[in-house]
């Protein structure tokens, strides 16, 4: 009963959320070493998203998916 009126511009939506804290990520790689031997090392990397404002929008809004990003450049690195 009575009148509901909803102004879309008015009110405010999350887009998502993004964690601040350090988190973990375990990637294995397979690499050549100098004797041509193969071998797989896993690699144990730890990073956070900066509490700084425009690092936490280019987090949330630049990236598509920062694990497989990390993941890239750790294999590269290793190569």
């Amino acid at each position: 009963p009575g009148c509901h009126v909803l102004v879309p511009c008015l009110g405010d939506e999350i887009a998502g959320a993004l964690s601040t804290r350090i988190q973990s990520l375990d990637v294995a790689c397979e690499t050549k070493t100098a004797d041509n031997v193969f071998v797989t090392i896993i690699v144990s990397t730890q990073y956070m998203v900066l509490k700084d404002p425009l690092r936490m929008y280019d987090a949330f809004y630049k990236l598509t998916d920062q694990r497989e990003q990390i993941r890239s450049y750790i294999f590269d690195v290793v190569r």
